[in-house]
């Protein structure tokens, strides 16, 4: 069974410690909702995250003779 808590310290403490390991995130919901099918109920919360990228290319022209 996956862990869950209504505590925002310990949320906050497995979102920090789990990024390493390869979590996505965490998914949260209101704690009146239930789970309903095909429907977006529940919110995924997850890291931020940035890269810098420089993309070059080049093509060689051949040259017929």
């Amino acid at each position: 069974m996956t862990p869950l808590t209504t505590d925002l310290v310990t949320a906050q403490r497995w979102f920090s410690e789990f990024e390493g390991a390869g979590l996505d995130g965490v998914i949260a919901k209101p704690p009146t909702v239930t789970y309903q099918p095909d429907k977006r109920v529940m919110f995924k919360i997850k890291h931020v995250r940035t890269a810098d990228c420089v993309v070059a290319g080049y093509r060689v022209q051949q040259v017929q003779r």
